[in-house]
């Protein structure tokens, strides 16, 4: 909200398709896309259990509590009744060839798909954005196991996945969005942790970038 982005007016969630991707077990921004008029939520989950989101629990005790939060932050919008069928409602992929991307967005998720992996989901959703469509990615770079969220050991072995974490730098996701045909606008480093090239695979990126511990990839299509 304070950068100088000119496309930031185009993530307003009013009539727009959101897509998130890793959107947890709860639809994760889903349910504040819909309640601020998205038109349809997307989502790329896994592990989701559509069956859990029916309970009475998730109703009672997760979904109505957001419902009269997001209503006294913005104001009464629709019926809680309206709110709920719409959440449930929640596809994971495009429903019509006509559906196109406007907004895609992910927290920690990023780092959890192996390259190539990632490589071919933001293909796939490239292909699916509208004219004007946005992204805001939160990316966490932390080896993901301490409670400080540090970087831990990841620095005393070679390269490779462990923790579930692709072990991409920062320039490396970069390099990623942009060979799946998004522009980069920004890559904000929203928090920090000291590190060093205590192994030689590192001894390519810049200590800038191996600091980086949560960073914000915001930007639009090519």
């Amino acid at each position: 909200m304070h950068t100088p982005y000119k496309r930031l007016e185009n993530f307003n969630f009013e009539g727009r398709v959101v897509v998130e991707l890793g959107c947890g077990p709860l639809l994760g921004w889903g349910p504040m896309a819909i309640f601020l008029g998205a038109d349809k939520f997307i989502y790329e989950e896994p592990w989701l259990k559509r069956d859990v989101l029916f309970t009475d629990e998730i109703r009672e005790l997760y979904l109505r509590p957001l419902f009269d939060e997001l209503t006294a932050n913005f104001g009464a919008r629709q019926t809680f009744e309206i709110f709920l069928e719409k959440v449930l409602n929640s596809g994971s992929m495009p429903s019509t060839e006509d559906d196109r991307v406007d907004i895609i967005i992910s927290n920690s998720t990023l780092e959890h798909i192996p390259k190539e992996d990632l490589s071919i989901l933001l293909l796939k959703y490239r292909q699916l954005c509208s004219e004007e469509a946005v992204y805001l990615h939160a990316v966490d770079f932390s080896d993901h196991q301490s409670r400080e969220k540090g970087f831990g050991d990841m620095y005393e072995g070679p390269n490779r996945p462990r923790h579930g974490l692709n072990f991409l730098r920062k320039p490396d996701l970069e390099d990623v969005i942009r060979e799946s045909g998004f522009s980069n606008y920004s890559s904000m480093v929203y928090r920090s942790s000291s590190a060093s090239p205590s192994h030689p695979d590192w001894d390519c990126y810049e200590i800038a970038d191996l600091e980086a511990r949560v960073v914000l990839f915001i930007g639009s299509i090519s």
